[in-house]
């Protein structure tokens, strides 16, 4: 059938594959002289490198480009605007695909490598096509039939990459791997390898490490012996492709595997403890002995405000009733954190610098709450992000923002805008939500606080926000603020990582929007902790005190609590053991009773013999 010439490629509307055309600059590779077909669904290319293997018709010399649903070129190809500008640039090619069959040999699915470097996975449609996910896809390890059928007394090597596999296959070896590359090993692909001597080759980077952390946990017990190769002389990467791209050979290869020693788990318990793949901060799974667990280091619990704003990182969920008005309460919590001015009775631990987000007010009501509440040097105001949280260059450019302020305490006012999720009643979102969220605060090193509203469908305090109840069980700390009448608030701890549950601070507002304390609300301010802390210290000079023994003394243990921390971050008191505090003795300080000295007849001390 004839061409018709509203069917070629031409400036107006270029190829759909490689962006060309008949008119396209000569002699360097840019020009198509294609066309499109009589319906319009495929796309005639006649440059080979966005073939993808795809068979050229011998009858117009092209490559048949598929433009809806998937092509065989292993591209998806939508149909593109007559006003589409070509780059005149190769898109990514496909460079190797990779069989994944069962035991039987029946195609499971593919591993598809593209230049520039990229893998995707897609299984067969039953329809000569593919399906670009493994979705109902039970993953296999790399060349399973032949794993299946090779000499059981042979060793198996697991490498990183398909690549790697089947470079040392074509040396005569037994080899394998995962679908996906490091940290995707499954410890259900350790069964097919059970009683078979298996040999780890790690990639040389912390991933590859990691990596084989996790396969050797994964096999101990299972392998008839197990060992990690780490092949001498590798770049920073480099793989076992690369190593034997250097000139070694199978023999060298051979006889460096047969000279490592095997794999013990103490052996990956130095500086960092590893089990399952990883040490307690390696972002896969960890298993540690209580033995080699080191003692804890002292752990700030102090809150910056009383017990309502918790020492960072930490993320907080503050939820209110529509009508109680949390943005003017948050408003007065980043005025007083960042002023470091008294609130309610509560004293801030310092002048810390607010972030505050305020994404869904009217300028109007901004700049009121601004004028009206506080202006601080240290409080900064974010009004609308370029790209919310969900995407991540949003996040990248908020965490930017972010470093270049400083903050040590966020306000995302509300959550549902800066990372909005479709479905606010599913647990997996919302979990997904907090979790981002508490990454800034750890990356960040900060307290981010995110107001969310609350509901009506649980009775139980703790999970009166709207939504997932995943939301308060991700976050550190989570308050409800509450409308009493229309004077008095209540802001209540309802979940807490920090002991300070079901605390209560119960407001009344005063002039200019801000509030005051009623009397016996549960506040605990600065002046009282202070205080406390003189009385500890009097009462440790005679010698250590258990905590009990503080508590029958001194009473108030809340109070208490709060001045022994704060003490002991201030390296007054320590612990000598778990419960117990002694005081510090420096020079210019009489030495306590009890501790290297002993009372002469007449109440002298005098140096131990």
């Amino acid at each position: 059938m004839p061409i018709k010439p509203e069917q070629r490629f031409t400036k107006h509307k270029p190829c759909h594959i490689c962006g060309g055309h008949y008119g396209s600059p000569k002699g360097v590779g840019l020009r198509c002289f294609g066309f499109l077909s009589d319906d319009e669904g495929w796309a005639h290319c006649t440059r080979e490198e966005f073939a993808g293997g795809l068979p050229m018709h011998e009858a117009s010399s092209t490559y048949a480009h598929r433009l809806l649903g998937d092509c065989r070129c292993g591209m998806q190809h939508d149909a593109l605007p007559a006003t589409y500008k070509p780059s005149g640039k190769p898109s990514r090619t496909i460079a190797a695909t990779h069989d994944y069959c069962d035991e039987t040999g029946s195609l499971l699915f593919q591993v598809v490598r593209y230049e520039p470097k990229e893998f995707k996975q897609r299984r067969p449609n039953g329809k000569d096509g593919w399906v670009w996910n493994l979705e109902g896809v039970d993953p296999v390890l790399y060349q399973f039939p032949e794993l299946m059928s090779a000499d059981p007394a042979k060793p198996v090597f697991i490498c990183e990459g398909e690549k790697d596999v089947d470079r040392l296959i074509a040396i005569g070896l037994v080899a394998t791997t995962n679908p996906m590359g490091a940290g995707k090993w499954k410890p259900e692909y350790a069964r097919c390898l059970k009683g078979r001597s298996v040999v780890v080759v790690p990639d040389n980077d912390k991933a590859g490490s990691d990596h084989a952390a996790a396969v050797t946990v994964s096999l101990q017990g299972l392998a008839k012996n197990l060992k990690v190769l780490d092949l001498p002389g590798l770049p920073e990467k480099g793989d076992a492709s690369d190593w034997l791209d250097k000139g070694h050979d199978i023999e060298e290869f051979m006889t460096l595997a047969d000279a490592t020693p095997e794999w013990e788990p103490e052996s990956f318990r130095t500086s960092e403890s590893i089990g399952m793949g990883g040490s307690e901060e390696s972002s896969i799974p960890t298993i540690i002995l209580s033995t080699d667990i080191p003692p804890p280091e002292y752990v700030d619990i102090e809150g910056l405000l009383g017990s309502f704003i918790p020492p960072a990182p930490a993320l907080v969920l503050l939820s209110g009733e529509s009508s109680a008005g949390k943005t003017v309460l948050s408003y007065n919590l980043a005025y007083h954190l960042a002023s470091g001015e008294e609130f309610a009775g509560l004293l801030p631990r310092n002048n810390l610098r607010v972030l505050y987000c305020d994404l869904e007010n009217p300028t109007g009501v901004h700049r009121t709450l601004v004028d009206t509440i506080g202006r601080s040097e240290n409080l900064g105001f974010c009004r609308r992000f370029l790209n919310d949280l969900t995407s991540p260059r949003g996040r990248e450019e908020f965490v930017a923002l972010c470093n270049g302020f400083n903050p040590y305490v966020i306000v995302l006012d509300p959550l549902s805008v800066a990372f909005p999720v479709a479905d606010e009643d599913s647990n997996s979102e919302a979990n997904y939500q907090m979790w981002n969220i508490k990454q800034i605060a750890m990356e960040l090193h900060c307290v981010v606080v995110v107001l969310w509203n609350m509901g009506q469908g649980n009775v139980k305090d703790k999970f009166k926000a709207r939504g997932a109840t995943a939301r308060v069980d991700r976050s550190d700390l989570g308050m409800n603020y509450i409308e009493l009448n229309d004077n008095t608030r209540q802001l209540k701890i309802v979940k807490s990582r920090y002991a300070t549950i079901n605390e209560v601070l119960t407001l009344r507002f005063a002039g200019d929007m801000g509030f005051e304390s009623l009397e016996g609300s549960g506040g605990i301010t600065q002046t009282a902790i202070a205080a406390m802390s003189i009385k500890v210290k009097d009462e440790l000079r005679s010698g250590v005190m258990t905590r009990q023994e503080l508590v029958a003394t001194l009473g108030n243990d809340d109070l208490l609590d709060k001045a022994l921390s704060r003490l002991v971050s201030a390296g007054e008191i320590f612990r000598p053991k778990r419960g117990s505090y002694e005081l510090v003795v420096s020079s210019e300080s009489p030495t306590p009773r009890g501790k290297d000295s002993e009372e002469t007849s007449d109440g002298s001390p005098t140096a131990d013999d």
